[in-house]
C-alpha cells in the first residue's frame, strides 16, 4: 500500500476481488466496506509504528532507559510481576497504600477488607 490510499480504494479493490466471499448476514458490499475499514486502520497503525521506531529521540531514550536500569530495578519489576501473578489484590492494596497513605489491605478490621466484603456481597446479589 502507498501512503496515498484511500478506505474508498481499498474498498473498490475489495469489491472486484471475486474471492472474497460476504460475511454471514452481510452483503459484499458491505463485507467490503468493513475490511477495508480494517485494512485502513492497520495501515495507519502500521505506518505510525514505522515512524516511532525510525524517530531517534524516541530510540535514544527508551535505550537510555534501559541502560540505566539497575539490577535492584530489574528485581523489583520481577517481584513486581510475580506478586502481581499470585495475588493480584496485594499488587492494588501496595499501590493505593503508597499512593494515597490508605490501608488498602485485607487484613482484618482494615478499610480495604470492608471494601472487598462489601464488594463480594455485591457480586453475589448480582448473581
Amino acid at each position: 500500500m502507498n501512503k496515498d490510499i484511500t478506505i474508498e480504494e481499498i474498498a473498490k479493490d475489495i469489491l472486484n476481488n471475486p474471492t472474497i466471499t460476504p460475511m454471514p448476514g452481510r452483503s459484499k458490499h458491505e463485507t467490503a466496506w468493513e475490511l477495508a475499514g480494517r485494512k485502513y486502520k492497520q495501515f495507519k497503525n502500521n505506518e505510525l509504528a514505522l515512524n516511532l521506531a525510525n524517530d531517534p529521540s524516541v530510540n535514544n531514550s527508551i535505550e537510555k532507559q534501559l541502560l540505566n536500569l539497575t539490577k535492584e530495578d530489574i528485581k523489583t519489576i520481577v517481584d513486581t510481576i510475580a506478586k502481581q501473578v499470585q495475588n493480584p489484590w496485594a499488587v492494588g492494596a501496595s499501590v493505593t497504600k503508597k499512593k494515597y497513605g490508605v490501608d488498602a489491605s485485607f487484613k482484618e478490621g482494615s478499610p480495604g477488607k470492608e471494601l472487598r466484603d462489601k464488594v463480594a456481597e455485591g457480586i453475589k446479589e448480582k448473581k
